[in-house]
């Protein structure tokens, strides 16, 4: 359980999935002065351990989504940064504000991937979606601007 609820951000209440996202800032900022392919392998790493723990929580606590799994947030926060990890604090900014708001909104195809099953794949898979939108949003406008 401590996994799938970042050690405790989860219990926090309202606001426990903005929290959990911003808690994985100094993570990210290690894992950037990385070899992108080692980047890469880590955010994997800690998207699947996000989603095993998070199965196992909602299967625990017998419910769908269960509020108190942030993991889900943690894992999506790192993928919307990975896509911008050389763009330095604006893009970072942009990419955590979009993929809040996108997996908070949650429009087409994140809402459909919350009905996925096992609980764990629904609860990463809107998650990732939402990071996927929100990153390539911050990489398609960091283009335009140049």
């Amino acid at each position: 359980m401590a996994v799938a609820t970042c050690w405790g951000i989860g219990r926090l209440g309202r606001g426990a999935g903005t929290v959990a996202a911003l808690a994985v800032l100094p993570v990210h900022w290690l894992l950037a002065g990385l070899a992108l392919p080692v980047h890469a392998a880590a955010v994997a790493a800690v998207t699947l351990a996000a989603g095993l723990a998070s199965d196992r929580a909602a299967r625990q606590l017998g419910l769908a989504d269960p509020q108190v799994v942030v993991a889900d947030e943690a894992a999506g926060a790192l993928i919307a940064l990975a896509f911008v990890r050389d763009g330095g604090p604006v893009a970072a900014l942009a990419a955590l504000v979009l993929f809040r708001i996108f997996d908070i909104a949650k429009p087409w195809p994140v809402y459909a991937l919350e009905r996925l099953r096992p609980p764990g794949l629904a609860i990463m898979a809107d998650d990732v979606a939402a990071a996927l939108l929100a990153g390539a949003a911050v990489v398609a406008a960091m283009a335009l601007a140049n």
